[in-house]
């Protein structure tokens, strides 16, 4: 936070270590977000997909609405046909 630019040799502001914190944190948060909404989108325009992982998740849930579904349950999908 001290150390000056090499090439303007200005100290960085406080406000701008924290937008620059700031854009990474979000960074984290875009990719994820992004494809979340483009599994909705898909999911509403091929509703025999969003039924067949309705019942995919309902198989390992038991149906059970407040089950916290965890990476390990990736394990327990089934195989698509091929």
């Amino acid at each position: 936070m001290s150390t000056p630019d090499p090439e303007t040799g200005e100290v960085p502001r406080h406000e701008t270590i924290r937008d620059q914190i700031l854009m990474h944190l979000s960074n984290g948060f875009n990719g994820p977000s992004i494809t979340a909404a483009w599994l909705a989108y898909v999911l509403a325009t091929n509703p025999d997909v969003e039924e067949k992982l309705i019942a995919e998740i309902d198989a390992i849930t038991s149906g059970d609405p407040d089950y916290d579904l965890r990476y390990d349950d990736l394990m327990r999908c089934r195989t698509p046909p091929r």
